[in-house]
């Protein structure tokens, strides 16, 4: 059985306070309690207990009877969930007002390459750009492990909402996958595709991503220190006015008509 720390960690980055935390999950642990009685098993000053009880009260989290010395009981754990996730959403929903109330009407044009450390980062930017397309998502996956669910469900969204999606790969499971999680994607191979899909003994290129002949990404793969989760970084930009971005662009535009030549035949 937990000893309940890790519930007690959990309930303070949703917003609890410490002794909050800790009273209500030794609350959870018996039927009901006073305050003597939370102060043992809680570690909490007895001092404390009567502001953290009333506090969760009015939260809605602990029931009180009346009595003397008053008797504290916590809600069914359902009903916490479901008030504590409550909360959680106000707080995202007025963190998201805030923020876009500070954000500028109008951002000059961007002509930066950014840096991305992390598989799961790279991922994400991944993410974000196939759900931003409009017209065309080109994307070359050249190492096995840089294809996820979430990847390939986002793509079939695309395709969904009218997006051309070109996926190149030799890498025979990334094809099925994409097949079966994508159907209306364009599945295609090249010699290119098939040379920069070589293996180097501790590096590799990962991914090349294009959106809309303007934002583009390209990451590089290292060797793995969790079999199936390789090191990854990447670069991307949304401004096609540079080298790095150009020459990207210039590789899967080539790629794209290929694959929309072969798509005709």
């Amino acid at each position: 059985m937990s000893d309940g720390s890790e519930a007690i960690e959990t309930l303070q980055e949703l917003g609890l306070t410490e002794y909050e935390s800790k009273c209500f999950v030794a609350l959870t642990h018996r039927p009901q309690a006073t305050a003597r009685d939370l102060s043992r098993v809680a570690d909490v000053p007895r001092s404390r207990i009567y502001g953290a009880m009333d506090r969760l009260h009015r939260k809605g989290l602990v029931d009180v009877q009346r009595s003397e010395p008053k008797v504290y009981r916590a809600v069914e754990i359902d009903t916490a969930l479901r008030i504590l996730r409550k909360r959680y959403d106000a707080y995202f929903e007025s963190v998201e007002t805030s923020l876009r109330d500070i954000e500028p009407t109008y951002k000059e044009v961007d002509r930066g390459v950014w840096a991305i450390e992390g598989y799961e980062n790279v991922t994400a930017r991944t993410l974000a750009m196939i759900e931003g397309a409009e017209d065309e998502v080109v994307l070359l996956l050249l190492h096995e492990n840089v294809l996820d669910e979430e990847v390939a469900a986002r793509l079939r969204e695309a395709i969904e909402n009218g997006v051309d999606v070109h996926v190149g790969t030799v890498i025979d499971g990334i094809r099925a996958e994409i097949e079966e999680r994508a159907p209306g994607a364009t599945v295609f191979g090249s010699e290119l595709i098939e040379w920069l899909s070589t293996t180097a003994e501790s590096q590799a290129i990962g991914r090349l991503l294009m959106v809309d002949d303007d934002a583009v990404l390209t990451s590089a793969v290292f060797r793995e220190v969790i079999p199936g989760y390789p090191e990854e970084t990447a670069a991307w930009s949304t401004g096609i006015d540079h080298g790095f971005a150009i020459f990207v662009r210039e590789i899967l535009r080539r790629e794209a008509k290929r694959s929309a030549a072969e798509a005709t035949k």
